[in-house]
């Protein structure tokens, strides 16, 4: 028969049946759950006094009901203990102890009644007993304090005891391992050691990564020069343009300004290192040899000559720049691997300077033999440090006639010597007296040998060829100056300025005053200055220079010694600043005379400084 068991709590009853007779159970209503004992039958419930810690079981009244038997449960209870006493094992203890329930005070939030709930409930449905209002018990998340902060789970607004701020700071921030180490919060043996090779995977995988960032930066960075570089250049191109037979100059100055600036921009081209401005290299010594051949004789048509001859040598290469179309043949027989040759217009450096050579001796137009002797020995100079001077002496003849080759010979001999060369290539007819008489323009006592020769010219001439052969040239031009000073008269009489100019360039390299002041013609006296500053560029090459006080004068007065001044003080002043920003100074030099001299300068003067 069923038994009907109401609960004490929640007040709602229950028929439960007959076998839980005088046992605890919770009460089956979810939401109280309460402890309650199953009368036997014909008693009353009695809740369970969770508090005390016991339960009190209701004493059956004797007259209710006879003492009954045991129960099963009994039985099966005795029975396994029985069974452990014969094992000799410990019965397992029933723990009857009452389970503490863990519960919270909730707030209806309709009629604000408050009762108790079991930590069950959070998250579920549940009725108000006041009101029966049905509604959500929020749950509450379990958040891990943080042992570091004694403020940790409190409200946002709630106010107590705080420590200081600088206390707090140091309690909330990172511990350090080793620090834990040496307190003893963690053992030693704990905290494993990295391996080397961890370390240094660790570490160049960094290197790599900022050497990718440092290259990317680097690339940029050179593309936006190379940019601006070729923008330079082809401006400076551009302002040559502007120069015209009746832009104001007086005839020849106009070609003379173009030879002089074609020159120089064959060098800035061919030194881009790109094989599409080779061919512009080649029409632009082209154009100024054109320009000088077509010019009448005079000692500044000369003169560029001789720094044309001296230009087309940037044309040749190594082979491997041969075959990457970069620079072109030194002679027309060179054959280098399996790429067919590239050599411009079927043209190669031998072929350029023979050209140069045949200008230089050309009939009615013949330079005097001493400057052509002084441009063999600058030719052989370059070519010795490249390994080429058979492309010179295999066509020395061009430039020299029958009865001058010797002494043409007898000087790039004497080149030879001064870069430690044996004076005769096998098969070579030997100079008789060689060593002796390179000696005598060389050694010790050349500037007082040089002084006994016969006439002046020839005296100045020998002190002119000791100070670009002995290294001390500082004596012979000081030497040069005395007799020239001693004997100005002859000077355009019989001995060529240009004697002079050469011997400017060694002056201006010794830091000493110079010849121009003996000169008496305002274009050669131009030209003398022009090599005064080059060869102080060559003697100090950190020494700054400034553009903006060189001469500059109208068109009508303007001449090719001016612009050639005006080429390489900018040419020296991008050396030593590497200033692009000058190119702002030099666009607003005269366009059709000086402009291309500071824009050519520019470009040729950061080239320089590249290939440092």
């Amino acid at each position: 028969m069923p038994i009907s068991v109401p609960c004490p709590h929640c007040h709602k009853k229950w028929k439960l049946k007959d076998e839980y007779a005088g046992k605890r159970i919770k009460c089956p209503n979810a939401e109280c759950g309460q402890p309650i004992i199953v009368p036997a039958a014909g008693e009353e419930s009695v809740a369970e006094p969770v508090a005390a810690g016991r339960v009190e079981r209701p004493m059956a009244k004797a007259a209710a009901k006879p003492p009954a038997g045991p129960s099963v449960e009994e039985l099966r209870a005795e029975a396994e203990r029985v069974a452990a006493a014969m094992l000799n094992e410990e019965p397992e203890q029933k723990d009857d102890t009452p389970e503490v329930v863990k519960q919270f005070e909730y707030e209806c939030q309709f009629c604000s009644h408050k009762w108790m709930l079991p930590v069950s409930q959070q998250g579920k449905n549940v009725l108000c007993p006041e009101c029966k209002a049905r509604q959500r018990i929020p749950e509450k998340k379990e958040v891990k304090a943080d042992w570091r902060d004694p403020n940790a789970q409190r409200p946002t607004l709630a106010r107590g005891p705080e420590l200081p701020k600088d206390l707090l700071d140091q309690q909330t921030k990172n511990v350090n391992i080793g620090s834990l180490v040496q307190a003893g919060a963690i053992p030693e043996a704990e905290v494993e050691p990295v391996p080397l090779g961890t370390k240094l995977k660790w570490a160049a995988l960094v290197f790599s990564i900022l050497g990718v960032i440092a290259f990317g930066v680097f690339m940029l960075f050179r593309g936006n020069s190379e940019r601006k570089d070729n923008k330079l250049y082809e401006q400076a191109i551009a302002s040559i343009g502007e120069i015209k037979d009746d832009g104001g100059m007086p005839k020849p100055q106009p070609a003379l300004f173009r030879a002089a600036y074609n020159t120089a921009a064959g060098e800035a081209a061919i030194r881009l290192n790109d094989k599409t401005k080779v061919k512009d290299a080649l029409g632009f010594f082209n154009k100024a040899r054109q320009d000088l051949e077509e010019s009448p004789k005079s000692l500044e048509r000369d003169f560029l000559l001789g720094d044309l001859a001296v230009a087309v040598l940037n044309l040749g290469g190594t082979p491997q720049q041969v075959i990457e179309e970069l620079r072109i043949n030194w002679k027309p027989d060179l054959q280098l691997g399996n790429k067919p040759r590239f050599t411009g217009n079927g043209n190669d450096v031998q072929a350029e300077l023979r050209r140069v050579l045949l200008a230089l001796k050309a009939e009615g137009k013949a330079a005097d033999l001493d400057f052509r002797l002084s441009v063999a020995r600058r030719v052989a100079r370059v070519l010795i440090a490249k390994g080429q001077l058979e492309t010179l002496t295999e066509i020395l003849s061009q430039g020299f006639g029958d009865t001058e080759l010797p002494e043409a010979r007898l000087h790039i001999a004497y080149e030879k010597l001064r870069a430690g060369q044996p004076a005769a290539s096998p098969g070579e007819e030997a100079i008789p007296n060689l060593e002796t008489r390179y000696q005598t323009v060389s050694g010790p006592d050349a500037v007082a040998a040089a002084k006994k020769v016969g006439s002046t010219e020839q005296r100045l001439q020998a002190l002119a060829l000791v100070a670009e052969l002995s290294n001390d040239s500082k004596s012979a031009v000081a030497a040069a100056v005395e007799i020239a000073v001693r004997e100005k008269a002859a000077i355009g009489k019989g001995i060529s300025p240009l004697l002079l100019v050469r011997l400017n360039y060694w002056a201006g390299k010794a830091g000493e005053k110079g010849f121009t002041e003996l000169l008496t013609d305002a274009n050669i006296q131009a030209l003398a200055e022009a090599e005064l500053l080059e060869g102080r560029n060559a003697g100090n090459p950190a020494a700054k220079v400034e553009t903006a006080t060189l001469p500059r004068p109208p068109a009508g007065q303007a001449v090719v010694g001016q612009a050639l001044s005006a080429l390489a003080a900018s040419r020296q002043s991008a050396r030593t600043t590497k200033d692009k920003k000058a190119a702002k100074e030099y666009e607003g030099w005269a366009a059709g005379t000086f402009q291309p001299a500071g824009l050519l300068g520019l470009v040729l003067g950061l080239q320089d400084t590249q290939e440092k």
